[in-house]
């Protein structure tokens, strides 16, 4: 159970979420310097991850797994 990005709304339950079906969300959320430390999204890309479509989305996994691990 997560409440990123806002501590004042109720906790999320991951697993429930249905707009998250495909998310690179690992359920880890810790947002240092605008990126999940988690899923490596950015905020933007976190937040606007249920508007995204198919291409967009298929993008960002494209560049979070090219990246380089810490």
């Amino acid at each position: 159970m997560v409440n990123w990005p806002d501590p004042s709304l109720p906790p999320i339950n991951l697993n429930n979420v249905w707009h998250l079906e495909g998310s690179p969300c690992v359920g880890r959320c810790e947002l240092q310097e605008g990126v999940c430390q988690g899923c490596k999204r950015t905020q933007d890309e976190i937040q606007d991850w249920s508007l995204m479509d198919r291409r967009e989305r298929e993008a960002v996994k494209r560049r979070i797994r090219l990246a380089p691990d810490e």
